[in-house]
């Protein structure tokens, strides 16, 4: 069997492995059986199946350094020790949540030792920053007693490190983080996972460059609010780049625009992905949950912080234009970069953020929960998007065939967003089950104390010098959690 033949059949097995996925969360938003911690212990082994088959199926490998057939094999038991997991803690829920609590056994720690192995194996290829971070975390709990002055402690057991981490189900890998992300986080991927799936992000991306494609000196503004468009649904700055910088640095360089000046524009408007309501990089469910605030109240906020920024990304933009181009009035030809605009295009715009509308109006006037609200405006776009599909020209067939495929991109892109950040939230919630098993947490919040006493100021300026130097190696979700258990 030639690789062509085994990455066609991985992306079948990743394509079934995804709708699993899929029904799991749609279970779950139609029952709420079971609640957020049962969903959680399900749902982080399988998005670790999920990470494993993507990396695969888009014909990657885990380990570049190791060949074909090392990577299928590893691929293949961290997914068997994966559904074990799964299987084994909902098979054992109640007995790991009432009965053993505190007393577990031999099986159950076998059990919390491979999933941690594992989600710290994750952390180590995607995360090395927070890898590095809970190993120390992890030395420091066990070994307390060699550090001197506020840092000593006696020293926990490697068993109650272990529980903590693991079986111990509401801290930990399996704890309220992830439980965030499945219960919280993840209607609102799926919203933004069908327009994915039907393309709506290029609708948008192609109405507005040929908006500000038509003159010289207005094409650098594509690139700022195509990124601020995009933003409302990507809640990525790679994923905003990715979408929006396939057009819009080309035609920058095409007017004058240096490649270098081109691609920080592209980055920098991209980089309001992540403070752009209503997804925020996942940030503002954790913040809303940590806060006892609702969702609608971040959102407001975060409406208001992140057009403030695209407002000057967009001035900064405007004096370089004035700066590399001019004030010329020439034509420029979008037309060679991107497709000219079709009333599809156009209907595929007004849709989506007549959607993003319905989303704010739900929260913030109905009162709903921002779950219930997520959830039902990704159904009511499914059910338009359809029917729009429907309504085309072709043969039944031929509908048919986009619509399954429109369908699977969008199952597909789900899992894969859903189950990164899911494990991300489970490598934090290690981190922080290892800044609290230790008392450190206490111990760091008794000097932020009087820090605060001496100066108000003094502690806002350590909260924003700790914040920027925790930037500059940890994603802003960690970034955002680390802050709020120290300081």
């Amino acid at each position: 069997m030639d690789s062509g033949e085994i990455a066609k059949k991985i992306h079948i097995i990743f394509s079934i492995t995804s709708l699993i996925y899929f029904i799991l969360m749609l279970h779950y938003f139609l029952t709420g059986i079971g609640g957020p911690i049962l969903l959680s212990v399900t749902m982080v082994p399988m998005s670790l199946i999920i990470y494993v088959l993507n990396a695969l199926a888009r014909g990657g490998r885990l380990y570049q350094r190791l060949s074909f057939k090392i990577n299928y094999v590893i691929s293949a038991i961290i997914c068997i020790l994966s559904i074990l997991v799964a299987i084994y803690c909902r098979v054992e829920f109640i007995n790991l949540l009432r009965y053993r609590a505190g007393a577990y056994n031999t099986l159950d720690l076998i059990v919390g030792f491979l999933i941690l192995i594992l989600v710290m194996e994750f952390s180590r290829k995607n995360h090395p920053v927070l890898f590095w971070l809970n190993i120390f975390l992890i030395f420091y709990a066990l070994y307390g007693w060699i550090f001197p002055g506020i840092l000593y402690h006696s020293g926990l057991s490697w068993t109650r490190v272990l529980t903590a981490l693991t079986v111990d189900v509401k801290t930990g890998v399996f704890g309220d983080y992830p439980q965030i992300a499945c219960s919280l986080i993840s209607p609102f991927l799926l919203f933004l996972a069908v327009a994915l799936g039907f393309q709506i992000q290029k609708s948008i991306v192609r109405t507005i460059v040929r908006i500000f494609g038509r003159r010289a000196y207005t094409i650098p503004q594509s690139a700022v609010f195509s990124s601020l468009a995009v933003a409302t649904a990507s809640g990525s700055g790679a994923a905003n780049v990715t979408i929006t910088g396939q057009y819009t640095i080309p035609l920058m360089k095409s007017v004058g625009f240096p490649p270098d000046y081109a691609g920080a524009v592209e980055a920098s408007a991209s980089l309001g992905g992540l403070i752009m309501p209503p997804v925020m990089a996942a940030i503002g469910f954790v913040m809303a949950e940590l806060l006892d605030v609702s969702y609608f109240d971040v959102c407001i906020r975060g409406y208001v912080i992140g057009i403030i920024y695209y407002l000057c990304i967009a001035l900064a933009v405007h004096l370089l234009s004035l700066r590399f181009i001019g004030r010329s009035s020439r034509n420029a030809d979008s037309e060679t970069v991107v497709e000219k605009v079709s009333i599809m295009d156009k209907v595929n715009v007004a849709l989506f953020f007549s959607c993003i509308g319905l989303l704010i109006y739900f929260m913030g006037f109905l009162w709903w929960a921002p779950e219930t609200a997520a959830y039902r405006t990704s159904i009511m776009l499914l059910a338009v998007l359809s029917m729009m599909l429907i309504a085309r020209k072709e043969s039944v067939k031929d509908k048919l065939i986009d619509w399954v495929r429109c369908v699977r991109m969008g199952i597909e892109e789900f899992a894969v967003m859903l189950s990164d950040i899911i494990l991300l939230l489970s490598v934090i919630g290690v981190m922080v089950a290892l800044f609290t098993a230790p008392g450190w947490t206490l111990k760091i919040g008794m000097l932020i104390m009087d820090v605060g006493r001496f100066s108000i100021a003094a502690l806002v300026a350590t909260a924003f010098i700790a914040g920027v130097f925790l930037g500059l190696g940890l994603p802003p979700l960690a970034t955002y959690v680390l802050l709020v258990v120290l300081i």
